[in-house]
């Protein structure tokens, strides 16, 4: 970790000597923005092979990322992406080992976080394979939805937008997609079997709009995306 750490709690103990009242010095560390870190290792859209065999259905995969050069500390946030299930994990270094299923899909980020802040950075987000016996054949992992951005607002004066996302697949074989896309969650079907990843001049109005893909490849296989969210106001 960068020395940031500790010479911002020396600046905190100079002041604490100088004045009585230590909300006043918490104050001055509260609205310091840590850094966002890159994601190194398992790599984004790839099938991870070099975990450590711990049983017929478990592996051990150490996770990195790169130094935050303000922030002392570190959450990884691991989404299961066959069952939804999250986890959390907090360290102060750069690297972690994790238990995985095998022949599994994830998602995962890292939170820089600094102690005295109140603030917190978030690293872009990967998505992997975790490999497993006589691995053939990939689901898609879930797609991405590119606009609107989820939780984007537009003025009242909107009439349509454009839904746009993207997939991937290890194996390179999607060949469609079903979009739900309505006023409640879960939304609706709107359009099935797409080939193209957008949907063009999709009609708005005043509300709150939900929507979700399911990606399917060559074999069958499907994926659910979260449910993406935009509002008309």
């Amino acid at each position: 970790m960068k020395p940031h750490s500790f010479l911002l709690g020396l600046a905190l103990l100079v002041l604490w000597s100088c004045d009585p009242d230590l909300d006043v010095a918490l104050d001055l560390s509260s609205g310091i923005q840590p850094s966002t870190v890159s994601l190194i290792f398992p790599e984004d859209v790839s099938e991870c092979t070099t975990g450590v065999s711990l049983s017929d259905t478990e592996s051990e995969v150490i996770f990195e990322w790169s130094e935050a050069n303000v922030g002392d500390g570190y959450i990884l946030t691991l989404i299961n992406l066959s069952n939804s299930d999250i986890q959390t994990f907090e360290t102060d270094t750069e690297s972690i080992p994790i238990v995985l299923q095998k022949a599994t899909p994830y998602r995962w980020l890292i939170t820089t976080t600094l102690t005295g802040s109140r603030e917190t950075s978030e690293s872009e987000v990967f998505v992997f394979f975790n490999a497993g016996p006589g691995s053939t054949s990939y689901i898609p992992f879930p797609a991405r939805n590119i606009a609107p951005g989820n939780g984007q607002a537009f003025p009242n004066s909107q009439e349509s937008v454009n839904l746009i996302w993207e997939s991937d697949d290890l194996d390179n074989d999607i060949i469609e997609y079903d979009v739900y896309f309505g006023n409640v969650n879960p939304p609706p079907l709107f359009s099935a079997r797409l080939a193209d990843s957008q949907i063009g001049g999709v009609p708005v109005e005043s509300g709150t709009y939900y929507w979700q893909i399911i990606t399917r490849d060559e074999r069958g296989n499907e994926s659910t995306s979260e449910v993406f969210r935009f509002t008309v106001d």
